[in-house]
């Protein structure tokens, strides 16, 4: 049995979230559907949900702690 992947949600280090969303939903036509103070944001598209990480945002601990979850699963695999 394969790995398979179903979906992704790459997250972007970004030094200003509102620009940032401006950009992605005027210039690359998402849409935005989450927000969480000045420090992440999500946009989706249909085939896409993109997150945004203010670069000194605390958000950063949530993801190691994310990555550290699925190490065993990762320790399993042979190919990414």
């Amino acid at each position: 049995m394969g790995l398979e992947w179903r979906h992704m949600n790459p997250v972007f280090e970004v030094a200003d979230i509102d620009r940032s969303l401006e950009f992605y939903r005027d210039v690359l036509g998402l849409t935005p559907h989450w927000r969480w103070q000045s420090s992440a944001a999500g946009l989706y598209t249909e085939s896409l949900e993109l997150y945004l990480a203010r670069v000194d945002a605390a958000l950063g601990n949530l993801i190691d702690v994310d990555h550290e979850a699925h190490g065993p699963r990762r320790a399993r695999s042979t190919r990414i």
